[in-house]
């Protein structure tokens, strides 16, 4: 065998088939709140803060088109907003939850084998693991509010929001690949001790940039 061969080692991984991003703009989520409905005197609300409490997906094969897989995807949202009456005065606080839900289709790729395993540290001797559907991952960034107002739905008077959010989406298929090995290696260099806060403090710049006023960009160019 040659040395190039020796180098190689089989490793398996998450290959990501598909992915995609986008700007989703989540519009006229009604906002469920524990009191359900607004009071009367509320006549406009604002949205302290937002944050995403909970991200679930799923994927389910495209009828007719091999690979590919619709994938669902559902946002829940922790909205904390306060009500206004008609002079702008605000009335009361509330903790509510919003859900949204958004469908992409993606290219998953197709397998018609199933994993058998067998964990080291389970009473289980074989679990089977199936693989038809690829994994979703799915990432958001903080989201952000882009409206808030009341509106009537049904016989309710609700709380409605528009959220925008920057989500990820990657299909993924456990694949043995091959790699290059590298020789493995033990660091060398010794660990630090840990200095005192004075110590620290001593060995840094002086700040002489903090001390001199700053100028226009259009000063500092004469």
């Amino acid at each position: 065998m040659d040395d190039s061969a020796q180098t190689m080692i089989p490793v398996k991984l998450d290959r990501v088939f598909d992915s995609c991003c986008d700007r989703a703009c989540f519009c006229d989520i009604p906002v469920s709140i524990p009191v359900g409905e607004l009071p009367a005197q509320v006549c406009s609300v604002k949205v302290r803060g937002v944050t995403i409490s909970a991200l679930s997906a799923s994927a389910e094969p495209v009828p007719f088109q091999h690979g590919f897989f619709t994938v669902s995807i559902s946002l829940t949202f922790a909205v904390s907003l306060f009500s206004l009456d008609a002079a702008g005065a605000c009335l009361q606080e509330y903790s509510g939850i919003a859900v949204a839900q958004k469908q992409y289709i993606l290219f998953g790729s197709e397998v018609e084998s199933t994993v058998f395993c067998a964990p080291l540290c389970s009473e289980q001797t074989v679990v089977t693991e199936s693989v038809s559907f690829p994994a979703v991952h799915l990432s958001a960034l903080p989201p952000t509010v882009l409206a808030a107002r009341i509106t009537r739905i049904g016989t309710q008077r609700t709380a409605v929001v528009d959220i925008g959010a920057f989500i990820t989406i990657e299909l993924t298929r456990p694949v043995t690949v091959l790699v290059p090995a590298c020789p493995c290696m033990i660091p060398e260099q010794p660990c630090a001790e840990a200095e005192s806060p004075i110590e620290i403090f001593r060995k840094l710049d002086f700040p002489t940039n903090a001390f001199i006023p700053t100028v226009l960009p259009d000063e500092a160019g004469d």
